[in-house]
C-alpha cells in the first residue's frame, strides 16, 4: 500500500512532523496555501531553563496576504537573535553543532523566502538522520487549487497513493467535507504518542522543535527515537470516538 501525506512547511517542526514524513512514501509541502501570521509557519518552541522559549521569524509586510511560497522574510536582521538564542540554549548539548549548523545554513541559502527556509531545515534534518521519503512542493505540481479535501484527494491520485495519511489536527474540515469517503483512496489519521528523550535535565517538555532531539540525542539516535511514538493509523470514526472519550 502506498501512503501519501501533505503538510504546510512549518518552522523547525516538532518530531511528530518528521515521524509522519518517515512513515509515508510521498510527502507534499503545501506551500501554495494562505500564510497565517502567528502560526507554526513562522514560529516554534525550544526548551529554556524556566520553560518553553518561543522563537519567531519576522516577515515582510508585503505582499499582503501572500501564499506561503510567496512570503518574504524581513530584512531587519532578526535571524542573528534567533541564532544566538539557539546557540545559548544548546551550549551544553552534545550534538549542538548539528542543530546550529542546519539552521544557520538554511538562513544563508533561503534567499529571504519563508517557504524555502522552512523546507531547507526540514530536508536538511531528514537527510542527516536518514529519512529518505521524496518531498514535493504543491506549488510546483500540476494539481490546481480546489476545496481543501478535494485538493488532497487530487494530490493523492496524482501520486497514485492508496491511502492519504492525515494529521489529527485536520479532522474538523475533513469531517465536514470528506471526498475520500466516496473515492478509491483510503483516508487514515496519523496516530502518534510523543516519546521521551534526554533534554539536558529538568522536566521533560513535549512538542518542542525537533532541533531539541537532534541537539541532545544526535542524528544516530534520532530516527529510532521518533519511531517509538508511531502507532497503527486510525480511521475517522476511531479519531472521533477517541476525541469524544476525552471530553
Amino acid at each position: 500500500m502506498k501512503f501519501m501525506a501533505a503538510m504546510q512547511p512549518t518552522f523547525m517542526p516538532w518530531i511528530g512532523y518528521f515521524a509522519m514524513l518517515d512513515t509515508v512514501d510521498e510527502f507534499i509541502f503545501l506551500d501554495d496555501v494562505q500564510f497565517t501570521k502567528r502560526s507554526w509557519q513562522m514560529r516554534n518552541f525550544l526548551k529554556g531553563p524556566e520553560g518553553p522559549i518561543l522563537l519567531s521569524l519576522s516577515v515582510a509586510g508585503k505582499p499582503s496576504r501572500p501564499l506561503i511560497c510567496d512570503t518574504r522574510l524581513s530584512e531587519s536582521g532578526f535571524e542573528i537573535k534567533i541564532m544566538r538564542t539557539i546557540e545559548t540554549l544548546f551550549k551544553t548539548a552534545q550534538f549542538a553543532d548539528y542543530a546550529v549548523n542546519i539552521v544557520s545554513s538554511a538562513f544563508a541559502t533561503c534567499g529571504g523566502n519563508l517557504s524555502v527556509l522552512n523546507c531547507n531545515i526540514i530536508r536538511k534534518i531528514s537527510k542527516l538522520v536518514g529519512i529518505n521519503t521524496p518531498t514535493h512542493l504543491s506549488s510546483k505540481l500540476p494539481v490546481g487549487p480546489r476545496e481543501k479535501s478535494m485538493r488532497l484527494l487530487d494530490l493523492a491520485r496524482y501520486f497514485k497513493a492508496d491511502c492519504y495519511l492525515s494529521p489529527v489536527g485536520s479532522l474538523d474540515y475533513l469531517r465536514d467535507s470528506n471526498h475520500f469517503e466516496t473515492s478509491e483512496v483510503m483516508l487514515q489519521f496519523f496516530n502518534y504518542v510523543h516519546p521521551h528523550y534526554p533534554q539536558g535535565g529538568g522536566e521533560f517538555l513535549s512538542h518542542m522543535s525537533a532541533l531539541e532531539a537532534l541537539a541532545h540525542i544526535g542524528p544516530g539516535e534520532f530516527l529510532a527515537t521518533i519511531r517509538q511514538g508511531v502507532n497503527s493509523p486510525l480511521t475517522m470514526q476511531e479519531v472521533l470516538e477517541s476525541t469524544h472519550e476525552k471530553l
